[in-house]
């Protein structure tokens, strides 16, 4: 909460204090004008509205400190409130026994509400769980019913059944990124057998889509945690893999930097305008409405946890020529910064 600046409170004195000084310069103009019908000396007067200035002053500056103090007071117990703790200083009027009140009400309808939020997305996240764990014993049924034929709408009930693996999985994600306690286990990890995991994984869909992969990787060791890493890199391929209707993907690293892993497509591209909004929630962008398929959440959760693991993700693109991802690892010496 910030601190109410004196500008604002004069201003709001004056607001207040309006009718008395109103009815004060009333009284005054009608007091001056019965003197003058019984007098032809104005000096009597003028000695009159000095000392009505002289006690007006004192009396205004006393009861604007009062007024001050009031509002610094009121100010400190709406700001202990908002910590949670209650206010040291005792009420001094019937007013600051009210207002008090008044706080204490709303704090403790504040803490109910946010206690019920709370319960009700725990409630909300456990369900989302198990049923993303369920749902994933009958695709794994799918996968072996299909494989048991040989036939070409196997092959493309096969692609479509890895899509719904792919969302299963980033709910999942999801609901685990929220948490502040995940698992994260940062090790010395080999970049090289990482991505070679997740190329393996996606190796049906280069086949399905005709697409060639450019697979060169130097030996390297980077410190991060493999399974998240491997989702975020899963997660990079999957779009290079949905924009791309033709062409090459390649996977290397940037010369001169090792620690720097490059995706890069020959795809469709990013319009300038949504390249700042990329990493956004649910922010889908031209290909995406025109996709009708496209959720925002991937590139979203990417960024999201290569924060957490000190990661960068860097993406430009051109449109209608490809896009081209950068994941910085960083310097070892770096990670825990």
């Amino acid at each position: 909460m910030e601190q109410i600046k004196t500008g604002t409170i004069v201003k709001w004195y004056m607001r207040s204090r309006a009718g008395i000084f109103a009815a004060v310069f009333l009284m005054w103009i009608i007091f001056s004008c019965v003197y003058c019908l019984y007098t032809e000396s104005f000096e009597p007067l003028g000695y009159s509205w000095l000392l009505c200035l002289y006690f007006a002053a004192i009396f205004l500056g006393v009861d604007f400190w009062r007024y001050c103090k009031r509002t610094r007071r009121l100010e400190t117990w709406c700001r202990c409130a908002a910590a949670l703790n209650e206010p040291l200083e005792v009420p001094q009027s019937m007013e600051d026994v009210l207002y008090r009140s008044c706080i204490r009400a709303i704090l403790k309808e504040r803490s109910a509400e946010a206690e019920r939020y709370r319960a009700q997305a725990l409630e909300d996240r456990e369900y989302f769980t198990v049923w993303c764990h369920q749902i994933k014993t009958p695709i794994a049924a799918m996968r072996l019913l299909l494989g048991e034929e040989n036939l070409p709408v196997c092959d493309e009930a096969s692609g479509e059944l890895f899509k719904i693996e792919e969302y299963v999985d980033m709910v999942l994600q999801y609901l685990r990124s929220d948490d502040q306690t995940s698992d994260y286990v940062l090790q010395d990890c080999d970049l090289e057998k990482i991505v070679r995991g997740v190329v393996r994984r996606y190796a049906p869909q280069f086949i399905r889509r005709k697409l060639r992969i450019d697979f060169r990787l130097q030996p390297v060791r980077v410190l991060t945690d493999e399974k998240w890493v491997s989702f975020i890199i899963g997660q990079l391929l999957s779009n290079a893999l949905k924009y791309t209707k033709q062409g090459t993907i390649s996977i290397c690293q940037e010369s001169g930097s090792p620690r720097r892993l490059v995706i890069e497509d020959t795809g469709i591209g990013i319009a300038p305008e949504d390249l700042p909004r990329v990493f956004e929630r649910g922010y889908t962008g031209y290909n995406g409405r025109k996709d009708k398929r496209a959720t925002g959440i991937g590139l979203y959760l990417s960024k999201r946890i290569a924060d957490r693991l000190n990661h960068r993700i860097e993406i430009s693109s051109v449109q209608g020529k490809g896009t081209k991802v950068v994941l910085d690892f960083g310097r070892d010496d770096m990670m825990f910064d």
